[in-house]
This record gives structure tokens, sequence and C-alpha cells, in this order.
């Protein structure tokens, strides 16, 4: 599925921040109080309430003790939204008010991403999608949502899959984070990116410039003639020559520079501990190595303290020895080179 993320460029700063952020694939999951909803994870217990007037005397004398663990629980739970990180994104790339309030007036870009790469780029970290359900009345927890709240997301979603039915227009899908704050994911999570009807050129030329390479589609919106309607319309990236991105080890000598693939990776964020495999074209030297171990730090495992980087060289079939390491252990890395 396709889902749409409007940005605005308000100023240097906050065009800097937000590029930075696509350069070296991340998105922000915010802390709720920080989003444009004071409604926010709003949430009642009144059905929850008039269930246990039911439920407690079925159970005989001293059941409201035996109840309390359960609203204990739920409170529990609850709490967890001083945690959790939201990213709000929207169905529509070509939505006139969403280009007007999120994308600075139509000066703006919006960036299209596939969601299933974005939630399933690292296995490690847990995250919830689900669409926004558009009520007149905030939603109210029951007991099948206690029930159901030990292997689903039930209660995730009442807190925060649910706005007043005025915000309908936005059609906003959210991923759910377990905590807020910087979240990874595979490059190619980025599809595409819309420049807005009155974005500065120099401004499309600056986000071509530095996403070169990773095959990204670009479109311009465009009015249609006599409506109020947009369309969207292709246009050319102006580096589509570029090498793709993460595939060589640049060298001062461009015709020696040597192509790599990335047999496999991970990344633990609790841990702050990563993990990958390259396989190389050819040897390179230690200098060429930190050049690699360095943007591999920088642009895929930037909150990670300690990686461990392995390399095979394509001769190696079967990878039974690495040819070379370069391990990052408390921000310094640590290279080393076979040399049988």
């Amino acid at each position: 599925m396709l889902v749409y993320k409007y940005r605005g460029i308000y100023d240097n700063e906050i065009f800097e921040r937000d590029l930075t952020s696509i350069e070296k694939n991340f998105y922000w999951a915010a802390n709720f109080k920080t989003l444009n909803d004071p409604f926010e994870t709003i949430i009642t217990k009144e059905k929850l309430l008039k269930e246990s007037k039911f439920i407690i005397p079925v159970f005989g004398k001293g059941s409201t003790d035996k109840f309390k663990p359960v609203m204990d629980a739920l409170d529990g739970v609850l709490s967890r939204t001083e945690k959790i990180g939201i990213y709000s994104l929207s169905k529509s790339y070509i939505d006139e008010l969403l280009w007007a309030h999120y994308g600075n007036s139509h000066n703006g870009y919006c960036i299209e991403y596939d969601l299933d790469l974005l939630l399933k780029s690292y296995d490690s970290d847990k995250v919830y999608s689900f669409p926004i359900e558009y009520k007149k009345k905030p939603a109210s927890v029951d007991f099948m949502d206690i029930i159901k709240s030990g292997d689903s997301n039930s209660l995730i979603k009442k807190m925060a899959g649910y706005k007043s039915i005025r915000w309908k227009y936005e059609e906003e899908i959210r991923i759910i984070t377990e905590e807020y704050g910087e979240h990874a994911y595979e490059f190619n999570a980025v599809k595409s990116i819309y420049f807005g009807l009155q974005m500065e050129e120099v401004d499309r030329i600056k986000i071509m410039k530095r996403l070169k390479g990773r095959g990204i589609n670009y479109f311009e919106i465009k009015q249609v003639p006599k409506t109020y309607k947009f369309e969207r319309s292709s246009i050319k990236d102006l580096h589509y020559e570029e090498p793709n991105y993460l595939s060589q080890i640049e060298i001062s000598n461009p015709s020696n520079n040597c192509n790599f693939k990335i047999l496999e990776k991970n990344y633990f964020r609790h841990l702050k501990k990563a993990e990958i495999r390259i396989e190389l074209e050819k040897k390179v030297s230690e200098k060429e190595l930190k050049w690699l171990a360095e943007k591999l730090k920088n642009e895929v495992f930037r909150k990670a303290e300690n990686i461990y980087m392995f390399y095979y060289l394509i001769t190696d079939k079967n990878h039974d020895f690495a040819y070379a390491t370069s391990h990052y252990l408390n921000e310094k890395v640590e290279i080393n080179i076979n040399t049988q």
C-alpha cells in the first residue's frame, strides 16, 4: 500500500532537518503531546464501568477487590501513551487542504512510501499500523479490549486510532511505535516525491541532488484547467545516471570504484546494536573500508552504538570467512583486513 507524508519548507532549518531524515533513512514518530489535535489518545471507561456493575455480582462477595487488578492493568496500558510514537500519513497525495495545511501552502513537497516496507524494514522494531476511524464521540474501552490486549493491538488502536469526524478529509493512516523518536527504515521504502504547485525550483534541485541514485520517481502537482482539482505530472530526475545508492565504494579515481552488495543486515534498535554482511567486488584499502563504514553508520544505523560489519569477496562463493571487518564499538571504528 502506498501512503503519503506532506512536508513544508518554512525555513532552511526545517527543510534541512526533513531532508536529512530522508537522506539518512528514518522517520520521526512524534510524542502524542506534540500533535495538533488536543484530543489525541482521549478514551473513556464508561462502557467498562457499566459492564462491571453486571459482571462483578456474578463472582460474589469480594469480587470488587478481584476486579481492581483488572482496572489497574488497564490504567497501566493506557499510561503507555506517554511513551508511544505516532507517525501520521495519508492515503492521498492530491488533497488541496493537506497541501495547504501541511505542505506550506503548496510550497512544500509530499513523500510517497511503501507502507509494507516501512513496517517490515527491521523485524526487531515492534510497530502497529491502522487507518484512523472518524467518530462523533471518543472511543470507549470495554471488557473485550482487556481480554484481547495480550495478543493484539486492540487497546492501542482504541487509544490512537480514533479522531473527531472533523478530521476525516485527512484520510489518515498511522504508524504507532512503542517509543517516540527516530525509527530507521529501508531506503527503498521511499518510492516517489511530489513537488507542490508553488515549490521553488531551487528546492526541487536540492532534493534531487541529495537523494541521487535511489531510483525515486519525481512528480509535480498541477492544477487541472477550469477545475478545483489537481493532477500529477512526471518530471525527469536530474541525476538519473548516478550509480545506485549503497552500491559503490567511492575511490579517488572513479574508474576504480568498487561495487558492493548488501547481503544481510539487522538493526536491534532497543539494544543500539546492528549487524551487516557485505559482498565486495574486489579487495580495497583500509581507507576505503573506513569510508564505507562511516557511510553505513551515518545513513543506515544512526542510533546504533555497536555495529558489526563483515565483508566478503565475490570470489568466495560460500562466504566461509570474512575478508575484512569494520566494527563500531562505542563510536570508534576498528578495521581488520585478512591478509592471507
